[in-house]
């Protein structure tokens, strides 16, 4: 049996794919805030579930590129400690992972990962 070679996903696929989960992320976000707005601060933790495993999904494909661990470490350590599965949901770490995510969509844009604007 020959062994497989592993093959580098290719760059366009893979900035698609960040396209997606970034959209997917924002989208799932939207609707957990909207529905915080709405209930007083109350989270609903399917809601948090969707926007934690989006942007969690994001994360972990784009904290490895090799520029983000260089010049983004303090904003990873900050992501990592908020993804911790031991915090409670509340509002509070809603609001934190609201902030983290957009820092996290600056960070990508700013090197070239992720565009707000095709």
């Amino acid at each position: 049996m020959q062994p497989t070679t592993v093959q580098q996903q290719e760059h366009v696929t893979y900035r698609n794919d960040i396209d997606e989960w970034f959209s997917f992320t924002s989208g799932a976000l939207s609707e957990l805030w909207t529905f915080m707005q709405m209930k007083d601060g109350t989270v609903n933790k399917e809601m948090f579930g969707r926007f934690f495993m989006g942007f969690n999904n994001l994360f972990m494909q784009t904290a490895k590129s090799k520029i983000m661990m260089e010049q983004e470490k303090e904003l990873i350590g900050r992501i990592e400690r908020w993804m911790d599965y031991r915090h409670d949901i509340t509002a509070k770490r809603v609001e934190v992972g609201r902030q983290l995510f957009l820092s996290w969509g600056n960070a990508l844009e700013a090197r070239g990962l992720h565009t707000f604007t095709k």
